[in-house]
């Protein structure tokens, strides 16, 4: 099977979508909330989190500040319906790669999962910087 993928979120419905769209290219795994996302990374070392920031429990941003300093070649992309610029720098500043606002478009989600696990490809090998990481 392909790169392993954690759907971290609340919303089983969402989830289940997420597992539908992504599942013919990467193994899929879900947890419902923040301490089962922490159990699964221990665990099944995925490469790439799809995050809910809004979770009841451990926050989003609790949760990837957990993990990250642990586990820093586990990519992040978050998923959240929080529309707010300090909220995306937040979680980008703990290491995140990419902010979702929901509702996304399924096709560009797709896009952007094989673009994020393709820089976690490269990472170590002259990556470029991702644009938020630049000189203002």
């Amino acid at each position: 099977m392909g790169k392993r993928i954690l759907v971290c979120d609340d919303d089983a419905d969402l989830r289940r979508i997420l597992v539908r769209l992504l599942s013919d290219e990467y193994e899929l795994f879900e947890a419902a909330d923040g301490d089962e996302a922490l159990r699964l990374i221990e665990t099944v070392r995925p490469e790439l989190v799809l995050l809910d920031m809004t979770m009841p429990g451990r926050s989003g941003l609790e949760t990837l500040a957990a993990y990250a300093p642990r586990h820093p070649g586990t990519l992040t992309l978050v998923l959240s319906g929080v529309q707010e610029i300090e909220l995306a720098r937040r979680a980008l500043d703990l290491g995140a790669v990419e902010y979702v606002t929901k509702p996304f478009d399924p096709d560009q989600l797709r896009t952007d999962v094989r673009r994020v696990l393709g820089l976690g490809d490269r990472r170590g090998r002259d990556q470029e910087a991702p644009p938020w990481r630049h000189a203002p």
